[in-house]
């Protein structure tokens, strides 16, 4: 009888949560919902279409992916030799609207080399059209003239270049991105 009695009292006194317990519960959950809720907000960041202010964004990753192969060919048309180096250095001093020099948000058209049109086949993008600008800059390791590079003078050098990718307004979903290529190409 006594053993039933006990049992009892145990049983009773067993019955629900106490205080402290709830506090830790509570807390335990506000801690979840605030790190779901920060890792939410960071991967529509990074993944979502987040972009909504440029109508023709999709997100950062696809953005950038285009932006890549968009840089690949334009470094790969600015690096060849039939490309003066007296053009390169116009494509540098030249200012199309507000933006600095040797940036242009239509290289197809103001730069007048040959590029394709469409960057990306079968898709009507361009740098543009996501808010970014395409710029050319000089390091200081400065190309020396073709003829001097054809006669291999002793201190003939192939120039080093950057080629950047601007965006209109820096953000977490608009970040710059650069392309160093050597010109030209054939003596690199």
């Amino acid at each position: 009888m006594k053993s039933q009695d006990l049992i009892n009292n145990k049983v009773k006194i067993m019955n629900g949560m106490t205080i402290v317990e709830v506090i830790v519960s509570i807390m335990l959950l506000s801690l979840f919902i605030n790190v779901f809720t920060l890792v939410t907000e960071f991967t529509t960041r990074i993944l979502g279409k987040t972009n909504d202010k440029i109508l023709g964004s999709e997100s950062l990753i696809v953005d950038h992916h285009k932006l890549q192969i968009a840089m690949d060919n334009y470094a790969e048309s600015l690096s060849q030799p039939g490309i003066s180096l007296n053009k390169i250095i116009e494509i540098k001093q030249k200012q199309s609207s507000n933006l600095p020099k040797g940036c242009t948000l239509n290289p197809n058209i103001d730069w007048n080399i040959p590029i394709k049109l469409k960057p990306i086949t079968n898709e009507n993008w361009s740098p543009s059209t996501i808010g970014y600008a395409i710029c050319l800059r000089s390091t200081t390791l400065s190309e020396s003239s073709l003829q001097d590079l054809i006669l291999s003078n002793n201190d003939a050098k192939p120039g080093i270049y950057v080629l950047l990718a601007l965006p209109s307004e820096l953000s977490t979903n608009s970040l710059p991105i650069r392309r160093i290529f050597c010109r030209p190409s054939p003596f690199c």
